[in-house]
């Protein structure tokens, strides 16, 4: 199982400066510690002051949760699974001269009385920078902006094996309005953690009819991400996933098989939901789902300065030929031919060329748009994760 990435934290607390350069930044973004139970751990972060002047930072500590929805709360996190009172900074305030770097220590101290599984908390570097701007009427103002980097900590406090259990609380099918042309036929299921560690689910939908033939496969995303595949689900608590069914379906009785894989053995909750689609709905399906793509995601393993190339086959589910593009969003993704035409019910190959420039984060996303010229645009998401050595 892939290692849990946590993203940078960036609060800015005004719509002024939407553009403005920070001036300073903490590192690492995310950190991942094993303490056993009554020891005591010292962190270092760095805060990076890149302008002229000195900076007065503040350090905070605050509670980390993900929610349901894929939100991420802190200073209201549940207090079950927080690391907050485990730990304190040795200095809450300093300043850094400009051009240079300061040092931030805290002291994690995990107690003897702490139950084994994951505890999370956010360290927050916050610092008040003057800076200029106009008003709708051309005056020139100057506000005080206040900057928040948080670097989310996840502490593991070893102990007694746990079991990992997760089991599908809800699971539902909303279909479209009849009225509605471009409303696809949506599968939604929330994963529910058990056990007080954290876990990495995977979800995905198979939709058959009753004699059990397969019309449609594919990947659920899970609230709050951007991107389908593997999404967090917080100790003891649950996450919602949903996607959409990718073909047309003729009016029938079907049956949604959602299957999740998680831990790191990979096990597996299932459920099942029934659903009919009439023939009114049949039929706007089939007007905008013309185009389908596989694999989606494409989900990698890279190093730094490496590059990769995947296939992607493209279906044209409608009665006609049709015309394609496909356009990549981000630099680091290149997609040949970007422009080409499929016979019905024929495929094609695109070539997908991956690279990650060296000494830039691996660990990235990205997205292929593929617009057909009838129908609704199909997007291939792209996830690269950081490849792992092999223990010898």
């Amino acid at each position: 199982m892939k290692r849990m990435c946590f993203l940078l934290v960036l609060i800015v607390f005004t719509g002024f400066l939407a553009n403005q350069v920070m001036a300073f930044s903490l590192s690492p973004a995310s950190l991942e510690l094993e303490i056993k139970r009554g020891q005591s751990q010292t962190q270092v972060f760095n805060v990076n002051n890149d302008s002229e002047k000195p900076i007065l930072c503040q350090i905070a500590v605050t509670g980390f949760e993900v929610l349901t929805d894929g939100k991420q709360q802190f200073e209201n996190a549940t207090p079950d699974y927080s690391a907050v009172g485990w730990i304190k900074a040795k200095k809450a305030e300093f300043e850094v001269a400009g051009k240079s770097s300061g040092k931030a220590e805290v002291i994690i101290a995990v107690p003897k009385t702490a139950q084994p599984g994951d505890y999370f908390a956010c360290i927050f570097a916050q610092t008040q920078a003057p800076k200029k701007a106009k008003t709708t009427q051309g005056v020139e103002v100057t506000i005080n902006v206040n900057f928040r980097l948080g670097c989310i900590m996840r502490i593991i406090v070893p102990g007694r094996t746990i079991p990992k259990k997760a089991e599908v609380s809800e699971a539902r099918v909303e279909m479209p309005s009849v009225e509605n042309k471009e409303e696809g036929i949506k599968i939604i299921a929330t994963l529910a953690n058990k056990c007080p560690l954290h876990l990495d689910a995977r979800g995905e939908v198979i939709i058959k009819n009753s004699a059990n033939r397969i019309f449609d496969k594919f990947v659920l995303q899970g609230a709050g991400k951007n991107v389908k595949g593997e999404a967090l689900i917080y100790p003891m608590g649950a996450r919602e996933f949903s996607g959409t069914v990718q073909r047309p379906l003729p009016p029938g009785e079907y049956i949604a098989e959602v299957i999740f894989d998680y831990g790191y053995r990979m096990q597996k909750a299932k459920a099942q939901i029934s659903f009919t689609v009439s023939p009114e709905v049949g039929g706007k399906q089939k007007e905008f789902l013309t185009l389908t793509a596989e694999p989606n995601p494409i989900e990698l393993e890279m190093l730094s300065g490496a590059f990769r190339a995947r296939a992607v086959k493209i279906f044209n589910l409608d009665f006609e030929p049709m015309v394609v593009w496909a356009v990549s969003r981000v630099p680091w993704i290149k997609v040949e031919p970007d422009e080409f035409s499929i016979r019905s019910g024929k495929e094609k190959s695109l070539r997908i060329t991956i690279s990650v420039p060296a000494g830039e984060p691996i660990a990235r996303v990205g997205k292929i748009a593929l617009t057909p010229e009838r129908g609704k645009p199909v997007i291939v998401d792209i996830v690269v994760s950081e490849k792992k050595e092999k223990e010898k």
